[in-house]
């Protein structure tokens, strides 16, 4: 693949590749290491007997993982279509790392 352009902006890098048959890929990388800091020090600030009310902060998502649940079907732009299945996704210990708070969802 020819590389053709790159834009790098506050959240990270769009790189733009020309296929070889015409079309266009593009490939976004995002550096999330802040926002995996902040939900670690807001995770373990949080007492797990606290109780949870409305309009309670449970993840902070990176953009790229809310692409991911966008092809999935979970999420369409930022509005989450499938409740069940986000509850399941962030209560998933593989993704305790997008928690901003224990317990369940």
């Amino acid at each position: 693949m020819q590389k053709l352009g790159e834009e790098v902006t506050i959240e990270g890098k769009r790189t733009y590749y020309a296929d070889g048959e015409g079309g266009l890929v593009i490939q976004d990388a995002q550096n999330v290491a802040p926002i995996l800091e902040a939900n670690k020090s807001a995770y373990n600030q949080v007492d797990e007997r606290a109780r949870w009310g409305e309009l309670t902060r449970v993840a902070e998502i990176p953009n790229s993982v809310i692409a991911d649940l966008n092809v999935q079907g979970i999420m369409r732009g930022f509005t989450v279509v499938d409740q069940k299945r986000m509850k399941a996704f962030l209560n998933d210990p593989a993704n305790r790392f997008l928690r901003t708070r224990p317990g369940r969802v």
